[in-house]
C-alpha cells in the first residue's frame, strides 16, 4: 500500500477473517503502533521516510494463551513518498470594523506543526503577529485568526507552514483594505492609563462587546454589555506592556491602546 499524502492504513485477519468487535483476542506489532487491542481494527502507519517498512502482528487468544504469527496474513509492506508537509484547501483575508480576520482551510496535516501568521505593510517586510498548531489530521481542518491591531490602511497577509523538522512553504499573500470611517472616536473611555490591572469604562452608549488583545492579536480579556461604571480585571498572570483594547459600539468600532505596568 502506498502513501501517498495520507497515512496508510491496514486491517488484520485471523485465518483469513476480521476478528469482530468483542472478540477475546489482543495484537502485538512489530514494530510497536502502541494499538494492542485487535478489535481497533484500523492502525495508521506514517513512516517518516521514503522506503519500504513491514509490519508483523502476533495474535493472541485471551481463552487459551495461545499466540499465532501468521506472516502469510498479517504483515504489510508501506512504501513511503515525500509529501508537503500541508495541504491548503483555501485561504482568506477580510476586513471586519477595524480587524481582519483571517480563515484557512487544510488537509493532509500529518507531518504539519504550526502556522505563522505574517503581516506586512509594504508587501516587502513581514513580521510573523501570531502562531497557530497544526491539528496533524489527514482530514479537513478549518482554522481562525484575528488580527485586532493592523496598523495600516492596506494591510498584507500571508500563512508560513511549517514542517515537523523545519522545512516549510508559504501561502498566497492576501489584501486587507480598511475603510477609516469604520472607526468611531472618543465614545468610551476608560481609567486609569497606565492601569495596574483594573479599568473602569465610562461610557454613554451601549457597549455590545469589549476586548483586549496583545500586540500579536490574541485576545487576554473580553466581555459582552458592558455600561457605564463596569469594572474589569485583567489577568493577573499578563505581561505588563502595550495591549489594545476594542469596544463595539453601536454597530461600529472603536480601537485604542492600553498599557498594563506592574
Amino acid at each position: 500500500l502506498c502513501l501517498g499524502g495520507a497515512p496508510a492504513q491496514f486491517m488484520t485477519t485471523l485465518n483469513g477473517v476480521a476478528p469482530v468487535a468483542g472478540s477475546a483476542y489482543t495484537a502485538g506489532w512489530a514494530p510497536p503502533l502502541n494499538l494492542m487491542s485487535i478489535t481497533d481494527m484500523r492502525p495508521y502507519v506514517v513512516p517518516g521516510n521514503a522506503g519500504n517498512y513491514t509490519y508483523t502482528v502476533t495474535i493472541t487468544d485471551q481463552a487459551t494463551g495461545c499466540m499465532v504469527q501468521a506472516p502469510a496474513l498479517a504483515t504489510v509492506t508501506v512504501c513511503a513518498v515525500v509529501v508537503l508537509p500541508v495541504n491548503l484547501l483555501g485561504f482568506t483575508a477580510v476586513a471586519q470594523y477595524k480587524t481582519a480576520v483571517l480563515n484557512w482551510t487544510t488537509s493532509s496535516e500529518a507531518t504539519g506543526q504550526y502556522f505563522d501568521i505574517e503581516r506586512s505593510s509594504s508587501i516587502k517586510d513581514w513580521h510573523t503577529i501570531g502562531r497557530v498548531s497544526a491539528t496533524h489530521s489527514v482530514l479537513e481542518n478549518s482554522y481562525r485568526f484575528t488580527d485586532y491591531a493592523p496598523q495600516a490602511q492596506t494591510v498584507y497577509y500571508r500563512l508560513k507552514m511549517v514542517d515537523n523538522d523545519g522545512t516549510y512553504s508559504y501561502s498566497q499573500v492576501k489584501t486587507v483594505k480598511f475603510n477609516t470611517g469604520n472607526l468611531v472616536a472618543g465614545k468610551v473611555s476608560w481609567f486609569p492609563n497606565p492601569t495596574g490591572g483594573v479599568i473602569t469604562i465610562q461610557t454613554d452608549v451601549p457597549v455590545a462587546h469589549m476586548l483586549i488583545a496583545d500586540l500579536t492579536g490574541r485576545v487576554v480579556y473580553e466581555q459582552q454589555n458592558v455600561t457605564n461604571g463596569t469594572r474589569c480585571s485583567l489577568p493577573a498572570n499578563l505581561a505588563q506592556g502595550m495591549y489594545m483594547i476594542v469596544f463595539q459600539v453601536e454597530g461600529e468600532v472603536q480601537v485604542d491602546k492600553l498599557l498594563l505596568e506592574k
